[in-house]
Order: C-alpha cells, then sequence, then structure tokens
C-alpha cells in the first residue's frame, strides 16, 4: 500500500499539537503495515516553511530530517505533465463553484500527484481534498480502518 502523507500530518508531531499522538500511532501503523510512506517536494517545501519561521531553522531542519528517516518517508520529486494538467483542472472546478482565493495551487498539485502515485492521502484536512479519486484519510481514520491487519 502507497499511501501519501500530507504536510498537516507530518508537522503535527514536529509542533506537539492537539494531534500529534494520533498522528504518532497512524505512523506506527503504517509501518507495521509495510506501506510505503511518500510526500513531493511541494510538501518538503511546505515543511522547510516550519523549518524557517521556527525560532532554531538549524535545530528545526535537524528534526525534520530525522523525522522522515525514522518513518522512512520518500520524497517524490518527480512530477509529469498529467499531474500539473489535473492540478489545474481540480483548481479550475474548485474557483468554478465559488472556492475562494484561500486554497492555493499547491494544494490541488499536492493531490494530483497523491492520486497518480499512491492509493490513499492521509491528512489532518480531508475537506481540502474531497475532490480526488483515491482514498482521503485522517490518521484517525487510517487507525480504526487498518489496526486490526496488524498481526
Amino acid at each position: 500500500m502507497k499511501i501519501f502523507v500530507e504536510t498537516s500530518v507530518i508537522v503535527s508531531p514536529l509542533v506537539k499539537d492537539e494531534f500529534a499522538d494520533t498522528t504518532l500511532k497512524f505512523f506506527e501503523c503504517a509501518l507495521m503495515m509495510g506501506a510505503k510512506l511518500l510526500i513531493n517536494g511541494i510538501v518538503l517545501s511546505e515543511l522547510y516553511t516550519w523549518v524557517f519561521l521556527s525560532r532554531n531553522p538549524k535545530q528545526s531542519e535537524k528534526e525534520l530530517k530525522e523525522f522522515l528517516n525514522i518513518n522512512q518517508i520518500k520524497i517524490i520529486m518527480e512530477m509529469n505533465e498529467k499531474i500539473f494538467k489535473r492540478a489545474g483542472e481540480l483548481h479550475a472546478k474548485y474557483r468554478k463553484r465559488g472556492g475562494k482565493r484561500e486554497r492555493i495551487l499547491a494544494d490541488f498539485l499536492i493531490g494530483a500527484h497523491a492520486e497518480e502515485i499512491s492509493d490513499i492521502l492521509v491528512t489532518w484536512n480531508p475537506s481540502d481534498f474531497s475532490q480526488l479519486r483515491i482514498k482521503i484519510m485522517t490518521p484517525e481514520d487510517f487507525i480504526h480502518r487498518f489496526s486490526s491487519e496488524i498481526i
């Protein structure tokens, strides 16, 4: 199983927010299942925004790299024209339905890429990705659905 991990899921334990414990359980569950965890360069860029906004960017970058490594999260840097076209389509549909400019194109690029390379997108913001043709789950949903499959 290939799981695309959205930015909000990775940031959660790094900032120790109210979702951090559940998020860490998600990573544990996914790794025990042998799932392949994926992000792309856009997610990585969003994570580096967190790094450079922190009080100690060098320490935050070290924490980020360790977190990605410990959780065996693979960074996929390549995207093809099909992904860019799909992102534009998703963004246009959103805007035509009256969607506000608050949702930026990067979200649609993340979603389109997730559709192309994974089976599930895991996010703490599922409504941001509701137009996708793949399964969208929160870390909590994932744990409830798959924890019984771990032997």
